[in-house]
């Protein structure tokens, strides 16, 4: 008979199935439901079995468990330090002047696209260039979405059309 893991009992059983029930993370469920199986008597090679693991695996998250409790088992998330990123291309200022120049026509007299909101923040900024993507970027920061005029077929006839309506 394999020998029982040594698991520091921290939580219940009904303590641990609460918790299933209160978490919606898929990752930190199959965890908890991992401690719940050792805390119910399972083996670590049964409860990795019930869960598709490996025993290795098993084993790291028991380990973490022992040392940290539940939130030990919770997805670690990269936080990036502070200061981290490049610095945005327009102040406040400037996104409230390009907010203000996108409501009215674009210099050549169509819709604003990328190209031209990042050529005019070239302008503003003085910089020799900017990449259009940029341009997309802040004019969707802005909540514009690309608008295109409805297509027509080439063949349409409008006589015809004009006739329809």
């Amino acid at each position: 008979m394999p020998l029982k893991p040594k698991l520091t009992a921290r939580h219940t059983a009904e303590q641990l199935s609460e918790e299933l029930r209160r978490t919606r993370d898929a990752l930190y469920r199959d965890r908890v439901r991992f401690i719940l199986f050792l805390v119910q008597g399972h083996s670590l090679a049964e409860a990795a079995r019930l869960l598709d693991w490996d025993r290795r695996g098993a084993q790291r998250i028991r380990a973490r468990y022992d040392e940290g409790g539940l939130e030990a088992l919770a997805p670690r998330k990269f936080k990036r330090p502070k200061g981290s990123g490049r610095k945005a291309l327009l102040d406040e200022v400037q996104l409230q002047e390009l907010a203000q120049a996108v409501e009215g026509p674009a210099p050549d007299g169509g819709l604003w696209t990328g190209p031209k909101v990042a050529r005019w923040i070239a302008e503003k900024t003085g910089r020799e260039h900017v990449h259009h993507p940029r341009g997309w970027d802040y004019l969707r920061r802005l909540g514009f979405v690309l608008r295109r005029p409805r297509p027509k077929h080439t063949r349409a006839d409008p006589a015809a059309l004009a006739v329809f309506k």
